[in-house]
């Protein structure tokens, strides 16, 4: 609904700018032959719908762009069994990337204190590997495996954008190497911006929100 809104707000302040503009070019053929006029003005509202249809293809690919990206949002969390309610934490020194992939999504990322992982849309499980910072007196071995297992769901956003990617996790099964423990909030992969996971590392130097 606000992708719609904005489409909206966007094409009204496009009409209300070209007729401005519109107005502008008219007043200097006031004093012009009539013939001069009419041209002018047909040439404006020929052109108009072609522009307006410019600028809405150019934010329709932007809203498909955006609602096509479904990924599982984790979020860090402390450690604290005297509390219920776990206080949320950032990380300094992160990098993540898929596992037998070359590309990194976090490359040394400072202040983190959520994480988004890209899933595979043409297979049922993807791994990642997950660097947090060093802190002496756990595993020599910085780098944690996450093995995300999930069930496909294919949805239907419009037809222009065609067709997205939804996921039903399953399960999530990982190392311990600096992670304490891990909780799924919330199975249902979609285009929300809800957070899915909660993980919680056994790292020292880290600071509450």
């Amino acid at each position: 609904m606000q992708k719609e809104n904005r489409n909206i707000t966007l094409h009204i302040r496009i009409s209300k700018h070209f007729f401005d503009f519109y107005q502008r070019i008219s007043s200097v053929f006031d004093h012009r032959s009539n013939f001069l006029r009419s041209a002018t003005r047909y040439v404006f509202l020929l052109a108009f719908p072609l522009i307006s249809l410019s600028f809405y293809s150019c934010l329709n690919e932007e809203v498909c762009e955006d609602v096509a990206t479904v990924p599982v949002r984790v979020g860090f969390y402390e450690v604290d069994t005297a509390s219920t309610t776990p206080a949320k934490i950032s990380l300094d020194s992160l990098t993540l990337y898929g596992l037998g992939k070359d590309s990194i999504i976090y490359n040394n990322q400072l202040n983190v204190s959520q994480v988004e992982f890209p899933l595979n849309s043409i297979r049922d499980s993807c791994a990642f590997i997950l660097r947090m910072p060093d802190v002496e007196g756990l595993s020599v071995y910085p780098y944690d495996t996450l093995w995300f297992y999930y069930r496909r769901i294919p949805n239907l956003i419009s037809m222009d954008c065609g067709f997205v990617t939804f996921y039903d996790l399953t399960s999530v099964t990982y190392t311990t190497n600096h992670i304490d423990s891990l909780v799924i909030e919330d199975s249902n992969v979609s285009n929300s911006i809800d957070e899915h996971i909660k993980i919680f590392p056994a790292v020292a130097d880290t600071f509450a929100l």
